[in-house]
């Protein structure tokens, strides 16, 4: 059963799409994690979720970015983040040398080709 604005038609516009976005968006930022926002214009938006309220959505990717949700065309979770290995040196490989040996060979560097066409002309008699 709804409010009774809902009953009397009288609920603000786009109160169920609130009730659809938020729990949404909420997840998104309580896992840091990342989405890919594609605008109206076509342009995609990728980074975390800072902040959100009823017209504007926080993206913190490179830099703070505030968006206006009446210019978002989709939400979409982004690739998962790679895990950062600490700096430092990397273990010996298992085998030692002899491992490394039996590898393929480095590769090779691409040779540039270049293809040319020739067009011919059929005359028409």
């Amino acid at each position: 059963m709804g409010t009774t604005e809902e009953k009397a038609g009288t609920a603000a516009p786009g109160a169920a799409d609130a009730r659809i976005q938020e729990p949404y968006l909420n997840q998104l930022r309580k896992t840091r994690r990342n989405v890919v926002i594609y605008l109206l214009s076509g342009v995609r938006l990728t980074g975390r979720i800072a902040s959100f309220d009823q017209h504007f959505i926080a993206l913190q990717g490179a830099d703070l970015q505030v968006i206006n949700k009446d210019a978002i065309a989709s939400i979409m979770p982004g690739p998962p983040m790679a895990a950062k290995r600490p700096g430092g040196p990397r273990p010996a490989s298992p085998g030692g040398p002899a491992h490394r040996a039996n590898s393929l060979p480095p590769a090779q560097p691409a040779r540039v080709v270049t293809v040319t066409t020739r067009r011919s002309r059929i005359a028409s008699s």
